[in-house]
């Protein structure tokens, strides 16, 4: 007998805009992102000795403003990827501030530039300004060398092996991401590992929980934090924590990458 023809082999698939695997990926995203703003608030609060105000008023609204965009346009491009290449299993590219290059921009850029304009003679809230400003000038240097590499990109990834491509961002994840957190993870192993454990089984073990492994991890990490005393209710702390929450509407703020242009001695 001939073999039966499959009547959907020719078929194009239409993307799916949401599968249940989001959920996990929703999940990921997010707490990444939540640590990244929560080190931004603590360099820029405890190291740059920024007010509540530019923190919370200036630089976190940019931040989510930033992170909404670049997700949305991200999945707008992996849908249209699935519907020109007829396949639903296209999922878009995370989208989410860079670990290094926060690093990068508070200690080679904002921080040195307010030690400098301290020692000439600046107050600190003129010292404060102009650090973010250098901040503004550094993030939009960064996007013009990234528009300027995005079109040598494809090139280099068909003539550079991908092996080479990748062990660079492995290395910089081990290093910088990945080593902190995993030195946390044996401090308070009671409370990490368990979570560990349901991450792994999840995404190496293919096991299948009642509910998504992510969100799974998340609340039993929590549970434990809270059961082992890790966590303890304060109403100061939390009342200091809601203090700054707020409508903060993102602002543009053109004028001071202009006045960032140089330092004022003053000794």
């Amino acid at each position: 007998m001939l073999p039966t023809e499959n009547p959907h082999a020719n078929h194009p698939r239409r993307p799916r805009w949401f599968v249940r695997q989001d959920v996990d990926g929703l999940l990921g995203l997010a707490l990444d992102n939540l640590i990244q703003i929560l080190l931004i608030v603590g360099l820029c609060r405890g190291l740059l000795g920024y007010s509540p105000q530019l923190v919370y008023g200036r630089i976190l609204p940019a931040v989510a403003l930033s992170l909404i965009v670049g997700n949305v346009y991200y999945s707008w491009l992996a849908y249209r990827l699935g519907v020109k290449e007829g396949r639903d299993d296209r999922t878009a590219l995370p989208y989410g501030i860079n670990t290094v290059s926060l690093f990068a921009h508070v200690f080679l850029v904002m921080l040195p530039v307010k030690l400098i304009a301290l020692d000439r003679g600046a107050t600190m809230d003129e010292a404060i300004a102009l650090s973010w400003q250098a901040g503004l000038v550094a993030c939009l240097g960064s996007g013009v060398i990234e528009l300027i590499g995005s079109g040598l990109a494809d090139p280099l990834r068909r003539w550079l092996p991908r092996a080479a491509l990748l062990s660079t961002l492995a290395g910089i994840g081990l290093t910088f991401i990945a080593l902190g957190f995993l030195f946390r993870t044996y401090e308070y192993p009671v409370v990490a590992l368990v979570p560990l454990g349901i991450i792994l089984l999840t995404y190496f073990g293919r096991v299948q929980f009642p509910i998504p492994g992510g969100l799974l991890a998340v609340l039993v990490g929590t549970a434990l934090a809270w059961m082992t005393g890790l966590v303890r209710p304060d109403a100061a702390t939390f009342s200091q924590a809601l203090e700054p929450l707020g409508w903060h509407p993102p602002g543009l703020f053109i004028e001071a990458l202009w006045q960032s242009r140089e330092i004022p001695n003053r000794r």
